[in-house]
């Protein structure tokens, strides 16, 4: 596996040489923290998912794999491939949105500090079949008891449906992190679909969250199609707050 770089002054591409080698593999869950690099899961060359974890550090301008290919704990089993990687918790925390090739959904918390996993989500015929991006919004859910503002932390997960007949376009999820630990689907994929539009890329920028894609006319797809979602608006987030804040 080979790293790769851009000089964001120069704008240049370059390979990141790395002491010692790690097993190649496509597909991984890869993260920055600091001046550290998470790479998470992904399948190697047959295919076969793998079920590790490697860390590597910058130490005096140069790059060490200071974790390589350590197995994840037994009740972690697999993270799977096509998975995406947040920050959260002020970079405390790693959230890992994944799927199995048993289409197993999950979403795992990773301390940073102290390399555990935790499991706050899991389904099995899992609603994604890759994700592609998650991104974090900030926190702005108000509580119904009081009208101030309530610290949670929420996620924005966009995957490709699992089933077929929900076309090319992609979907999103709002998790919330633990206590709420509440994974929600937006159902954009079918507003889109009845829109005739097909939007397979999804980008995050500056807390907005952009479907591009494409009119279907005639099969043809043609690239002239961006969407704004507002994830706030699209969820009636007191609905699953109400049995927490009243009790």
């Amino acid at each position: 596996m080979k790293l790769i770089a851009v000089d964001l002054s120069t704008k240049l591409w370059f390979y990141i040489l790395v002491d010692s080698r790690m097993r190649p593999r496509n597909h991984a869950s890869i993260v920055t923290v600091d001046q550290r690099l998470y790479v998470f899961g992904g399948q190697d060359k047959c295919g076969n998912e793998l079920s590790t974890y490697c860390i590597a550090d910058c130490i005096d301008c140069r790059w060490r794999w200071i974790v390589l290919e350590r197995s994840y704990p037994s009740r972690v089993s697999s993270l799977g491939c096509n998975g995406a990687a947040t920050l959260v918790q002020g970079a405390a925390k790693i959230l890992l949105a994944s799927t199995s090739l048993e289409f197993v959904r999950r979403v795992v918390i990773f301390d940073v500090a102290s390399e555990e996993f935790e499991i706050v989500s899991e389904t099995v015929g899992g609603s994604w079949s890759h994700v592609y991006a998650s991104t974090s919004l900030p926190p702005t859910i108000p509580t119904l008891r009081k009208r101030s503002v309530l610290p949670v932390p929420t996620i924005v997960i966009c995957g490709q449906p699992a089933s077929r007949e929900e076309g090319g376009s992609l979907e999103l999820w709002r998790y919330l992190l633990p206590p709420y630990n509440d994974l929600r689907r937006l159902n954009v994929n079918e507003q889109v679909r009845d829109m005739d539009l097909e939007m397979p890329f999804f980008v995050s920028v500056a807390g907005r969250h952009f479907l591009c894609g494409s009119q279907v006319l005639a099969n043809v797809p043609h690239y002239d199609a961006c969407i704004e979602v507002d994830v706030q608006r699209a969820l009636d987030i007191q609905v699953c707050l109400r049995s927490r804040v009243t009790s």
